[in-house]
């Protein structure tokens, strides 16, 4: 779980609020749900390194409150 401090606007849609928000949200699925894979190739040319970060799908739910948002896994 992850609790984000930010308030929501009243006018504001939930959509709205994630996608403006989506950095912080971002930081709560990190610790549990990315995989970090390195590929590197050497040749007589030179070295080729390519390190990729995948974040794997993750369904969640948002439960707004007055002043902050909870942020739950679904499993």
């Amino acid at each position: 779980m992850c609790k984000l401090d930010i308030v929501k606007k009243q006018y504001q849609s939930k959509e709205h609020f994630l996608n403006e928000n989506f950095g912080k949200l971002l930081e709560c699925f990190y610790p549990m749900s990315t995989k970090i894979t390195n590929h590197t190739l050497i040749e007589t040319k030179g070295v080729i390194d390519r390190t990729v970060l995948t974040i794997i799908p993750t369904k969640f739910t948002v439960d707004f409150k007055d002043d902050f948002a909870n942020i739950k896994t679904i499993k």
